[in-house]
């Protein structure tokens, strides 16, 4: 099905110039990691033969490569001993080597791609669930388009330029320089911002403000330019819209869930609309699989340079990995092993929501939270951060002002510490401590799109960046 997809002259010729210069394999192995590339086998096992040499710090040259095969009784199979002879005759010189290289790899790419439609279609024909033929079909294209290429390492003079630069813009407070910043100034100056990278855990008993503080941090991450993904697994698109209208307007919560619209508070949601239309948020809802966030992500990653992922909440996602008996705990290990490796891959802060037991309310130590967690193992182990939202118990001022106390129980990168928070339940707001709003973001919105009209509501949005799939609900 794939032979007619080669490039064989290229292939020759590459093996041709190494022969005359052998200096140029390191170049060629940037380019062509492995035989494999090769399509044709006489060919990958010369190949492999002078990465044996090469490895073994032997120098290339006709006798050492012809006594690499022989030892091997590889001679045969690589074409006899006319054929790495004449090898050399091919080329004149090896200062093309590197463009005979890269048609090489093109070829092998183009045959890789031909093998993966033919296994997608023989799993879509073996009746392979379609969630797990999608998830196969993009990871093999994403691998293709060199999204999952491996590191091939720096030096430290390469990375410390960079790491200088982060240091000089912590040292400006300028968090969003290396990630994104809360809003709140008390948490941002223990955290530092969630970084990219990072598994972020936001842990709370239901009804404590998760989502509100999630949707705060997403909202003022989105004024400061950076796209925001929210997959939200409990919560629809239109109630997490109206949240965000009530906190971006200062509208009064209870007032508007009633239906009890006065002018002003009518006025206040359609300037929130206006400003909310602009910014670079996208809401995906329904029950997700690991896969299908995965997919999600790694699109929505594609299409903004600084990037948030927000998981409402983990306890939900499933697992994907088609082992239907897994215990709940293996479960939530896999989900969780998942999540920490998607922040990696699309170097971006991932949040995600958790909810804790029963045991929370009763803890008499903040940071004895950790072990509140559901199923807290690997959810432990995998966070960067661990932040646990709860109310302190005093009652709301004359503002509706409830203090919240945010526990960072676990902290990578630095000190765990109780911060303190005011959280504005009629509005959904958060604010700092001294009742202050959050710093206003550093960047401006990007490029406004059609904003809604102020008396009708009629919200228009653009089609969402990210299309979602219904996935199968795993059984619990």
């Amino acid at each position: 099905m794939t032979n007619h997809i080669t490039a064989l002259g290229s292939e020759r010729a590459v093996l041709g110039c190494l022969m005359l210069d052998g200096q140029r394999l390191d170049d060629v192995l940037e380019i062509l990691a492995g035989p494999v590339v090769f399509a044709d086998e006489a060919h990958a096992t010369i190949y492999a033969a002078m990465l044996r040499l090469h490895a073994d710090k032997v120098a290339l040259d006709e006798n050492t490569l012809l006594d690499a095969l022989m030892k091997t009784g590889q001679l045969e199979a690589a074409g006899g001993m006319l054929t790495v002879a004449t090898l050399s005759d091919t080329v004149p010189t090896s200062t093309h080597a590197l463009d005979y290289a890269r048609v090489v790899a093109d070829a092998a790419v183009r045959r890789q791609a031909v093998r993966l439609c033919g296994d997608i279609v023989r799993m879509a024909e073996d009746g392979v669930p379609a969630p797990e033929v999608l998830e196969s079909a993009e990871r093999g294209l994403f691998a293709l388009s060199g999204g999952g290429a491996r590191d091939k390492g720096s030096t430290l003079f390469e990375i410390i330029p960079q790491a200088l630069q982060e240091i000089d813009a912590l040292a400006r407070r300028d968090f969003s320089a290396i990630g994104v910043t809360t809003g709140l100034d008390d948490l941002d100056g223990v955290l530092g911002g969630l970084r990219n990278g990072e598994m972020i855990t936001l842990g709370g008993r239901p009804s404590t403000g998760k989502t509100a503080l999630a949707l705060h941090i997403s909202r003022h991450a989105a004024h400061s330019g950076v796209g925001v993904l929210v997959i939200s697994m409990e919560m629809g698109k239109c109630e997490l819209v109206r949240r965000l209208l009530q906190a971006e307007g200062a509208a009064l919560m209870n007032r508007i869930e009633i239906g009890y619209q006065a002018e002003p508070e009518r006025r206040k949601v359609a300037d929130a609309a206006q400003v909310l239309a602009q910014l670079p948020i996208t809401i995906v809802e329904g029950r997700q699989t690991t896969a299908s966030i995965r997919s999600a992500a790694r699109r929505f990653k594609a299409k903004h340079e600084r990037a948030l992922i927000v998981l409402d909440y983990i306890q939900l996602i499933c697992s994907g990995h088609g082992k239907n008996t897994q215990g709940r705990y293996e479960r939530f290990s896999d989900v969780s092993n998942d999540i920490k490796a998607l922040a990696r891959e699309v170097n971006a802060p991932v949040l995600a929501l958790a909810q804790l037991n029963r045991d929370a309310k009763n803890a008499s130590n903040g940071f004895e939270l950790l072990s509140h967690l559901k199923e807290s193992g690997s959810i432990e182990q995998d966070s960067d951060l661990v932040i646990m939202l709860s109310p302190i118990g005093q009652d709301a001022d004359g503002y509706g002002r409830e203090p919240i106390s945010l526990t960072v129980a676990k902290n990578r990168r630095g000190i765990r510490k109780d911060v303190g928070v005011l959280y504005e339940k009629n509005t959904q707001r958060f604010l700092n401590l001294n009742g202050l709003p959050s710093r206003p973001p550093a960047k401006p919105a990007p490029a406004r799109r059609q904003a809604p009209t102020m008396g009708t509501y009629d919200v228009i949005f653009e089609e969402p960046e990210i299309e979602h799939e219904e996935s199968e609900a795993c059984p619990f």
